[in-house]
Order: C-alpha cells, then structure tokens, then sequence
C-alpha cells in the first residue's frame, strides 16, 4: 500500500494508503518548475459561466478538469511535502482549510497527511497550509476514488458541502 513517485532531481514524494476501504484508489503526480500565472480568458469565462471563481492558472484547470470528467482534483503546494497518507482522522484533530476556518475535524474522516500533519479533508476541501500561492513552483497533483458514504458524512458533519463533495459523496 505504500509508491514512491519517479523521483525529480534528488526529491521523491512517498505516497501511502493507510486504509484502502476509505480510498481505493490515490493518483499522484508531482510536477516540478510549475509559474504562477492568470489563466487566460476563454477559462475563466467556462469557469463563471457555471458559477465558479477562477484563482489562478492552477487552481482553475483542476476545476476545470472537474466540471468536464467529473473526476475532482487536487494541487498541493509541494514545499516540505516529502510524504502523502491517506488516513482516518484521530481525536483532537483540527485543520485550517483554504476558506481560512480552523476546523475541528470529526473522528475517523478521510483525510490526507504529510505523514503527520493533515494537509486536506479528503474528497472536500484542502488546508491553508499547502494551499496554491504566488510562491508555488512545484505542486503534486492528486487524483483519488473516495468512500462516498465518508465523504459525505464527514461534510455533513463539518456542514461544509463543495463541488468536491457533491462529486464524491455520488460515488461519480
């Protein structure tokens, strides 16, 4: 249950499925000498025309990428990220997520770590922390099949729905 991505340069990122009954399967890729920049127009038109806020060239094709397969994604800044895991969340354990709230995690929702510390609420939203910003040269881009029953009921408990879950929790 445990890859290694290809490693770049000296940098490999180590990805591990601790429980395969909340993610069956966890895609990552990290990608190197990424540029921050604006999208272009025709994206960002697509994106508000279904009511989505377009954010910057990678955030936005991630959404794109999702309202056209279905198949949500996620970026993670991969500055000191050496390890992913894919867990169930212990007592306690709290995450500012990109909405800036700082959210008390309910006990055994699917969530993604460094290794220790959660970095996303899986299949709902992703935390400040590794969150896509104007210093992010390099990113690992996750595409994951969620337990749809945990996803939603981790979103009805933190009463936090995104286009995310809404995919996820309908096994999409």
């Amino acid at each position: 249950n445990e890859a290694i991505l290809q490693p770049v340069g000296k940098e490999s990122v180590t990805v591990k499925l601790e429980d395969k009954n909340s993610c069956s399967r966890y895609l990552a890729v990290k990608i190197n000498k990424v540029k921050m920049m604006e999208s272009p127009r025709w994206l960002k038109e697509r994106l508000v025309a279904v009511g989505a806020r377009p954010i910057n060239a990678l955030v936005d094709i991630t959404n794109y990428v999702m309202l056209e397969s279905g198949q949500p994604l996620h970026a993670f800044d991969a500055n000191g990220i050496k390890k992913i895991s894919v867990r169930l969340s212990k007592a306690g354990e709290s995450l500012e997520t990109l909405d800036g709230k700082e959210r008390l995690l309910p006990e055994s929702s699917i969530i993604i770590t460094d290794g220790s510390e959660p970095l996303a609420i899986a299949g709902i939203m992703g935390g400040l922390k590794s969150a896509i910003n104007d210093q992010t040269t390099s990113i690992i881009l996750e595409a994951a099949t969620f337990d749809a029953v945990a996803v939603r009921r981790a979103s009805q408990r933190l009463n936090l729905r995104t286009e995310a879950s809404i995919r996820f929790e309908k096994t999409l």
